[in-house]
């Protein structure tokens, strides 16, 4: 009996040292891990994306562990598609006697690409690859890996350079700058084809923020060919700027400067041919929230049925909208630019839209906020404002639009009750909120 049971035992760890057993790592059937034994399961973390300056034609994306002394481990290797596509799988065990894998990782590429502003196939080596980094991931998510995700990467190391340990903080903080200053998601975004094909800008499902980020980057492609320099040369320039947590407005317009010029070349042949057609003309700028609140005299204590309000932006200021239709004068925000805040509970209708400066007229935002059970008076309204680099603004720059001549004017400012009437312009004001 004791003779069969040892016999079992054997043959069972016989087994499982031939086919493996699951103690995780990164996994996924296409790839190789340095893990021991990688198996699929419903808690892996799985990690997709584009590698893109543009798209990679081939390549290959590594993934480290970056340890707390600097140093980093390799976890999985896998392969780059035709378009630039890549995928893997993180377990949900990170070793067999930790638990769930958390941390910062570190994504790796390299490969060959066709450089937007020349057409030359240029490649990527491991001397110099483009990398991505990410904070503690979990379930499924998407990770792109370009050169903004690169200078994110080396904004968010740079902390190691001081001698002090990489928190997730750092990095999550380094993706949200780099997002901000161009005015896309670097990591969740993914680039597409700078043509009009469909794998590009002629796919009807193709979102103004991939549009932006894949001009973005034909942007640091000419940047580069214009001052005779290296895709490295000019993230070298651009990393160095942003180092103190801003771009310069010099360089801010350089970048502009090597987006107009490849929008009006023969190489682009995206359909987009104006910078006032993309989200990038304040590219390398900051980000200006604005708040929207009403106030009622006092002691009255009404419920508000809805309203309307108009926000006058400063000259130079933009918002992040939808622009696939440049005949429409006014256009939509996009998702999150502009939000109802503070009183408005779940289930108000907000509706926004966003004329851009014309001439001497100012740009300016309508918003409409409208909820069956009504809202109190108090903040209703948060604005992203995208912001020209180098200017500094606070609340008081912002103001509510009033014609004088025309109260009926469908932009001026008006509240309604319950019921629609509109209350007395001196029972409930609005206001741009203090900073």
């Amino acid at each position: 009996m004791k003779k069969r049971i040892l016999f079992r035992l054997i043959l069972s760890l016989w087994v499982m040292s031939v086919f493996g057993c699951g103690f995780g790592g990164f996994s996924d059937s296409s790839n190789s891990g340095t893990s021991s034994g990688d198996s699929d399961s419903a808690n892996d973390t799985k990690v997709s994306g584009v590698v893109s300056k543009g798209l990679f034609k081939n390549g290959t994306v590594r993934f480290y562990a970056v340890n707390f002394d600097g140093s980093e481990t390799l976890l999985k290797t896998t392969s780059i598609g035709a378009f630039g596509n890549y995928s893997a799988r993180l377990s949900s065990q990170k070793t067999i006697t930790s638990g769930s894998y958390n941390g910062v990782v570190l994504i790796k590429a390299t490969g060959s690409y066709i450089d937007e502003a020349t057409g030359a196939e240029l490649t990527i080596d491991d001397s110099h690859p483009l990398r991505a980094i990410i904070a503690n991931p979990s379930g499924t998510l998407n990770a792109s890996v370009t050169a903004l995700t690169e200078l994110a990467t080396r904004k968010a190391l740079a902390v190691q350079r001081t001698g002090n340990q990489l928190a997730a903080t750092d990095v999550t903080n380094a993706n949200a700058l780099v997002s901000e200053m161009f005015k896309v998601d670097i990591i969740a975004t993914k680039p597409v084809e700078p043509d009009l094909s469909d794998y590009g800008f002629g796919r009807a499902s193709t979102t103004q923020a991939q549009k932006d980020y894949t001009l973005a980057l034909a942007a640091i492609s000419q940047m580069a060919r214009n001052n005779a320099g290296t895709l490295a040369s000019t993230l070298n320039v651009l990393a160095d700027d942003i180092a103190d947590g801003a771009i310069t407005a010099e360089n801010a317009t350089t970048l502009q400067t090597a987006l107009i010029t490849f929008l009006a070349s023969d190489r682009n042949v995206t359909g987009v041919k104006s910078i006032n057609s993309t989200n990038l003309a304040n590219a390398g700028g900051s980000l200006k929230i604005v708040r929207l609140g009403t106030a009622e005299k006092l002691g009255a204590g009404n419920i508000i049925g809805g309203v309307t309000v108009t926000l006058k932006l400063p000259p130079g200021v933009t918002l992040r909208a939808d622009l696939s239709a440049p005949e429409i004068a006014e256009k939509e925000p996009l998702s999150g630019v502009v939000k109802g805040s503070g009183v408005i509970a779940a289930g108000v209708y907000v509706k926004a839209s966003y004329i851009a400066s014309s001439g001497a007229l100012p740009g300016m935002v309508t918003l409409s906020l409208a909820g069956a059970h009504g809202f109190a008076v108090g903040e209703f309204a948060t604005i992203m404002c995208d912001v020209p680099a180098g200017m500094s603004l606070n609340s008081t720059n912002f103001s509510i639009y009033k014609n004088l001549n025309d109260p009926n004017d469908p932009k001026n400012f008006k509240a309604v009750d319950g019921n629609g009437a509109a209350f007395p312009a001196d029972i409930i004001t609005v206001e741009v909120l203090p900073d």
